[in-house]
């Protein structure tokens, strides 16, 4: 499922969840959130949740690009649209499909208008909008679009159904109401710091020499970012004390961890800490991320997390790839393994590592705060 602090389609989800919860109420309010049956109903449901994403078409890949390694995930909550596009590759690969499940206490429309709003360009940006628009509304594109999956509303033209795993876009479909913006922040506000599955995450930080100057001060900031519940509450990104947390500097290997939670007393203990390292010497981040995983591997209470490696770094390491990822195999259930990028990077070892670990890499030199909004989304 994705995220639902990161993602629409998550959002959407869970808000469904709240609704169900609620009993069909036509409309959440403030005080439901505060009621424990409300909130266990829905943390029992986040507790199936084995691989969150920041994004609805990167966990469809996900779901198909893991059938093809053999790793098999019970369902996948996501768009109708996007249940048949992943149907769709699957059955050209001989696997089994899903089945789709409408749920009938109701769901959320994912409602895309196109609209034009003008900002003084001309006449001719106007024409150019409504002819675009004039286009999509034909005849033949109207039923390419339908042949997605995608729903048009007051058209008479759709994808077929398929009973075979119950997909039917000309089902009528309940539509819950959208709560208030305020009890939507309210709500995504509870999903982050009590309902969700607790992170276990380990950071891998990059402190060899090549990281000397601006990769250092990037990552010192992203640190102070990172640790920061003021800050990571804006974009709803912040830890909880459930969250397990390991703070591991490395060069040429792995320096010292440090352990913590997400308690806010122990993320400024956490970057205290790390205020003091400095660039210098080699660079293996491959020792680094097999630190992380027997810390991980230890933990006997690992399925109750959403694990991860976070490897904040210029990408120049040692090459040991085989040897670590002999080690990633062994341990279950498999921990995706996240890049960003500082200083001067080169991708080419980060992009191989998230690949084969079903993971992403992200940029943190420009937009700092968004690429650690993003990779939260998937921890």
């Amino acid at each position: 499922m994705t995220s639902a602090t990161q993602s629409n389609s998550g959002a959407s989800a869970y808000l469904g969840m709240l609704s169900s919860a609620l009993g069909n109420k036509p409309v959440i309010e403030p005080g439901d959130l505060d009621k424990p049956d409300v909130q266990s109903a829905v943390r029992s449901l986040l507790a199936g949740v084995e691989r969150s994403s920041g994004s609805s078409g990167w966990l469809a890949d996900l779901y198909t690009e893991s059938a093809t390694k053999g790793v098999l995930y019970d369902a996948m909550w996501n768009y109708e649209a996007l249940l048949k596009e992943t149907n769709d590759k699957l059955a050209g690969m001989g696997k089994e499909p899903l089945y789709a499940i409408y749920p009938a206490d109701g769901v959320v429309i994912a409602d895309s208008p196109i609209g034009f709003v003008d900002h003084g360009r001309g006449q001719e940006v106007e024409t150019f909008f409504n002819q675009l628009a004039e286009y999509l509304r034909s005849a033949p594109v109207q039923k390419r679009i339908a042949d997605t999956g995608r729903r048009i509303p007051l058209a008479d033209v759709s994808a077929k159904p398929d009973p075979s795993w119950n997909f039917d876009p000309t089902r009528l479909v309940t539509a819950i109401r959208m709560p208030e913006p305020a009890v939507i922040r309210q709500a995504l506000d509870l999903y982050q710091v009590a309902l969700r599955k607790p992170s276990l995450t380990a950071l891998c930080l990059d402190f060899s020499g090549s990281m000397e100057g601006k990769g250092e001060g990037q990552l010192q900031a992203a640190m102070q970012f990172l640790f920061n519940p003021d800050e990571t509450g804006k974009v709803l990104a912040q830890w909880t004390p459930a969250d397990r947390i390991m703070v591991i500097p490395f060069d040429a290997d792995v320096r010292t961890t440090f352990e913590g939670t997400g308690n806010p007393a122990q993320q400024k203990m956490l970057v205290d800490k790390v205020s003091r390292q400095h660039a210098g010497g080699g660079t293996d981040m491959y020792a680094c991320a097999s630190r992380a995983l027997d810390w991980m591997q230890a933990r006997r209470d690992l399925p109750s997390y959403l694990p991860a490696i976070v490897i904040m770094t210029d990408g120049k390491s040692d090459d040991a790839n085989r040897d670590f990822m002999g080690k990633w195999a062994s341990v279950s259930p498999h921990v995706p393994v996240f890049g960003i990028t500082f200083g001067d990077a080169d991708k080419r070892q980060l992009d191989a590592l998230a690949k084969e670990t079903s993971a992403r890499v992200f940029d943190g030199r420009g937009d700092l705060v968004s690429a650690f909004r993003a990779v939260r989304g998937y921890n």
